[in-house]
């Protein structure tokens, strides 16, 4: 007899693209299930081609439901997103209408942006603030090699537009290639210098933004964003 849990994971792993093969599914299976016998004191939602697919604007109606009923139960959430700022506000303009004024809620609300970069929270008044959480790319990495980065960016820079963020570099796809061969072009050209890229921390983290695909060259990803402290400076 096939379980929910079995479904499930067949939902999980034809939203992420992944092959559903048996021994992945019964791998996901396991999570689930083991993940369902849990009591969550705290939520990280990753954004983009997860809580909404990359092409929505908006998080959908079924998915705020979830987060109003999480919040209500005395639990936080936390988003985290490799896109800026401006993502985020919406993100938080949103659950704010969501959870109309309950102040008690908007302080178990925090989104990072930028895989790592900054951490934005709610005030009881439903104020956005945030602080910095890492230090900008190039006094991370130094002036000299930052320049070298984007030099070395140009040789790829025919199938992305290159933007320059205050964590990292953001390639988004023109549009012109699928996203296996903008894989291979990514991979080839951070091996190509991996040994350097690695002793000054430089990571590549793939995603997907207003239906794009993207890469975030960065010393942040989501990995670090979660081992980072989420509380507030103190009086907010």
């Amino acid at each position: 007899m096939v379980s929910d849990f079995e479904n499930y994971a067949h939902e999980v792993l034809k939203a992420k693209g992944i092959k559903d093969e048996n021994l992945i599914h019964a791998e996901v299976t396991k999570a689930l299930k083991e993940s369902y016998g849990l009591i969550y004191h705290a939520v990280a939602l990753d954004v983009e081609g997860t809580i909404k697919a990359g092409s929505e604007e908006d998080i959908p109606e079924r998915i705020l439901k979830l987060i109003e009923k999480i919040t209500s139960s005395g639990a936080y959430i936390l988003f985290v997103t490799g896109s800026g700022s401006i993502t985020v506000r919406k993100i938080l303009d949103q659950i704010k209408n969501v959870l109309g004024e309950s102040s008690a809620s908007y302080r178990k609300i925090y989104a990072i942006d930028g895989n790592g970069c900054r951490l934005f929270f709610l005030d009881k008044n439903a104020r956005t603030h945030y602080r910095q959480i890492v230090q900008r790319i190039e006094e991370k990495i130094g002036e000299k090699n930052y320049r070298m980065l984007l030099s070395d960016l140009d040789h790829i820079a025919g199938n992305f537009e290159i933007q320059e963020k205050y964590c990292g570099i953001r390639l988004v796809s023109k549009g012109q290639l699928a996203d296996e061969e903008l894989n291979r072009i990514v991979s080839s050209w951070y091996d190509e210098k991996r040994e350097h890229y690695d002793r000054i921390g430089i990571k590549v983290v793939s995603g997907c933004w207003s239906g794009k695909r993207t890469y975030d060259v960065s010393h942040t990803d989501k990995d670090y964003a979660l081992s980072c402290g989420v509380n507030p400076p103190s009086g907010q």
